[in-house]
């Protein structure tokens, strides 16, 4: 049972091809909660879970004035980051900024948790049968928020996910890893959990095909490739295959595709950046679409100053003023719109 709050990696679909996914960076609170009520595949525990979800969401949007085209959550088809490898989990509900790189819009809710749990409760005895979460439900979520304490993170955590399963990339998919100082593109073949510095520990490695030559690359050197890159869960133990959207909630809405479209800054907004270990005033000149070292999908700024033109991070961006605003960019197309109000 725990709340964290940090960096966490999205995906979503593009175009009319399921689980083929673009992996973005954000920031956002993962909620935690293994009890029978909460945990699980069943569509009851799915359903409990998206309501509470949507509840502490629309409870954050009120009390912050968050747009609530600005954050977004999650209750199916979550994975953590275990030994260098995705491996799925079915307890928890994460809530996120949909604004690239992540604004911080959610972290209120991590540092306040209990309050909110305490303010959704009282606000679900006052709707009674009319709430969006069940009395008894918000009652057990304060009570287990009261019962939470700061803990000291460990070098390196060892998370247990139900059914030992992992996310990886699906055989067949087309990956881009670094080979000589040179991007190239490769087929994963099967993954496999191997001893690669045989220090005793395995990590979840792939075999991959070039030339009719089998070699191994690791997890966390691959770089996805849009829509060759997918997705699938993997059982080590039997060594089988499970769709991302297999056990889920059956009654729930079908997943929908979703465009490409990414919030990110006006060009022309004013804002602060690092320069020489200062924060100094800078005009952003337009967006970028970029890996970084994870293989996530990330936004990179041009920017002008005396020296001419400059790069700098979307996470590293901080605000101030006026002179600054958000738009929807589509990195295809290089084409911009404007974002719902």
């Amino acid at each position: 049972m725990a709340a964290g709050y940090g960096k966490c990696a999205i995906s979503s679909t593009r175009g009319n091809k399921r689980y083929r996914l673009a992996l973005i960076r954000t920031t956002g609170i993962v909620i935690r909660l293994n009890e029978a009520w909460f945990a699980g595949g069943n569509p009851q525990a799915s359903s409990r879970r998206e309501s509470v979800a949507q509840a502490f969401m629309q409870l954050l949007c009120r009390e912050r004035s968050v747009a609530p085209s600005d954050v977004d959550c999650a209750f199916t088809n979550i994975a953590i980051m275990t030994d260098g490898a995705p491996k799925k989990i079915s307890d928890a509900i994460v809530i996120y900024d949909t604004v690239y790189g992540g604004l911080r819009l959610t972290e209120d809710l991590y540092h306040h948790f209990s309050e909110y749990a305490a303010q959704l409760d009282r606000a679900a005895g006052l709707a009674g049968r009319a709430a969006l979460v069940p009395d008894d439900v918000t009652e057990r979520i304060k009570l287990w928020a009261e019962e939470l304490e700061t803990a000291d993170v460990l070098a390196n955590p060892v998370m247990i996910a139900p059914g030992g399963m992992y996310m990886v990339y699906k055989p067949g998919s087309t990956v881009g890893m670094y080979f000589q100082g040179v991007l190239v593109s490769r087929e994963i073949v099967a993954p496999r959990l191997i001893d690669l510095m045989n220090d005793g520990q395995k990590q979840l490695a792939y075999i991959y095909d070039h030339n009719g030559r089998k070699s191994f690359v690791s997890h966390e050197e691959i770089q996805p490739i849009d829509d060759d890159s997918q997705f699938i869960y993997w059982n080590p133990d039997e060594n089988t295959f499970h769709e991302l959207d297999e056990g889920r909630d059956q009654t729930a809405t079908e997943q929908i595709d979703k465009d490409t479209v990414r919030r990110v800054f006006r060009p022309g907004s004013i804002v602060m950046i690092p320069h020489h270990g200062t924060m100094v005033k800078r005009t952003l000149l337009g967006p970028r679409q970029v890996f970084d070292r994870m293989g996530m999908t990330t936004i990179q700024y041009e920017y002008s100053d005396d020296n001419g033109v400059g790069l700098v991070m979307h996470d590293q961006i901080q605000t101030t003023g006026a002179e600054w605003g958000l738009i929807g960019w589509d990195p295809v197309s290089n084409q911009f719109k404007e974002l719902p109000s």
